[in-house]
C-alpha cells in the first residue's frame, strides 16, 4: 500500500515553508508528495490547465 503527501505550491510566508519540511520529512520515511501545482483557472484555457495536471497522474 502506498501513502502520499500532498504539497500546495501556492503558499506564501511561514506556511510554505512549513509544508516543505513536513514534505521533505516524509520523502525521509518513503512517503510519495503529489504536487499541487498553482493554476490561475480564470486566465487559462483548459488545454494548457490540463497540461500541468496530467504529468502527476
Amino acid at each position: 500500500m502506498s501513502i502520499y503527501i500532498t504539497n500546495t505550491y501556492v503558499l506564501v510566508g511561514i506556511a510554505s515553508k512549513a509544508q516543505n519540511l513536513v514534505t521533505e520529512e516524509a520523502k525521509k520515511l518513503g512517503i510519495e508528495e503529489i504536487r499541487i501545482p498553482y493554476i490561475d483557472y480564470e486566465s487559462e484555457d483548459r488545454n494548457n490547465m490540463s497540461n500541468k495536471i496530467d504529468p502527476f497522474f
